[in-house]
C-alpha cells in the first residue's frame, strides 16, 4: 500500500503497487512548486501598512530551522530597524520629515521646555533711594537688576521720598543697561506730584544689568528719590 513523505507529502509506492505515471508527475509537481517558492519566496516585506516590529524582536527571530517566510521577514525588519539607527539625527537644525530624532535630543529639548515653563512670569524686583538737587544735573544711580536670557518687562516708578520739593523743578528718571547704554528717559515736574513712570520691553540675548539713575534740571534744593524695580518673564 502506497505512503507519503513526511513534508512534502511525495507518494511512495509500496513494492506490490503497480507504476503510475500520475503518481510520478504529481511527486515532481510537488517538487517544482517547493523549489519554485525557494527561487521567489512570499514574506512579509512591510512595505504596506503592517508596522515594523523592534529591530532587537526581529533579530531574536531569526533562528536556525525557522520557515523561509518568518525568516525574510525578520531579516527585513532588522535591517530596516538598523537603517534607520543610521539615520538618527542628534541634533535640531534638519528639517527632513523622514529622519528620526535621537532620545538624547527629545532629552535636551524636553529639558529646556520644562526649563522655559518654569521660568516665564518670573518676577524679580528690587527699591533703592538716591538724593538728586541743588541743580548738579549730576546722573545718579538708584538701583539694578541683573536679568537673565529672555524677553521681559521692566517697569520702575520713582516718587519723592523727603526733602523740600522746589516748586516747577525738573528731573529725569533713565533707564539704562550694560550692554546698551541709555535705554529711555522720562522727565516729570515737582507741580503734578514728581512721580514718574517708565516702562520698557526688552529682549536679552544673554545676562544683562539695568539700572535706573536720576538727575534733576534745576532744583534749588535737594530731596531723596524712592525707586521700585520690577521685572517679570514673558518668554
Amino acid at each position: 500500500m502506497a505512503t507519503n513523505t513526511t513534508n512534502y507529502s511525495f507518494k511512495k509506492p509500496d513494492e506490490s503497487d503497480f507504476y503510475d505515471v500520475q503518481d510520478q508527475n504529481g511527486n515532481w509537481d510537488m517538487a517544482d512548486e517547493a523549489l519554485k517558492s525557494l527561487d521567489t519566496p512570499t514574506f512579509e516585506d512591510y512595505t504596506g501598512s503592517t508596522p515594523v516590529p523592534a529591530a532587537n524582536t526581529a533579530i531574536d527571530g531569526i533562528k536556525s530551522k525557522t520557515k523561509l517566510s518568518a525568516l525574510m521577514s525578520n531579516i527585513k525588519a532588522a535591517f530596516k530597524g538598523a537603517c534607520l539607527i543610521g539615520h538618527i539625527v542628534n541634533n535640531c537644525v534638519t528639517n527632513n520629515p523622514n529622519l528620526p530624532l535621537s532620545a538624547a535630543q527629545g532629552k535636551v529639548l524636553m529639558d529646556l521646555y520644562t526649563q522655559l515653563n518654569g521660568e516665564i512670569g518670573t518676577l524679580k524686583s528690587v527699591s533703592g533711594t538716591t538724593v538728586i538737587g541743588n541743580g548738579t544735573r549730576e546722573e545718579l544711580e538708584a538701583t539694578s537688576l541683573t536679568l537673565e536670557p529672555g524677553v521681559w518687562i521692566i517697569t520702575c516708578y520713582s516718587e519723592f521720598f523727603e526733602g523740600t520739593i522746589p516748586t516747577n523743578s525738573i528731573y529725569n528718571t533713565t533707564l539704562r543697561s550694560n550692554s546698551n547704554g541709555r535705554i529711555m528717559t522720562v522727565r516729570s515736574t515737582t507741580t503734578n506730584g514728581g512721580g514718574i513712570n517708565v516702562i520698557h520691553v526688552a529682549k536679552i540675548n544673554a545676562a544683562d544689568t539695568f539700572k535706573i539713575t536720576s538727575f534733576d534740571y534745576d532744583f534749588g534744593g535737594s530731596v531723596k528719590l524712592n525707586i521700585d524695580m520690577y521685572a517679570v518673564r514673558i518668554k
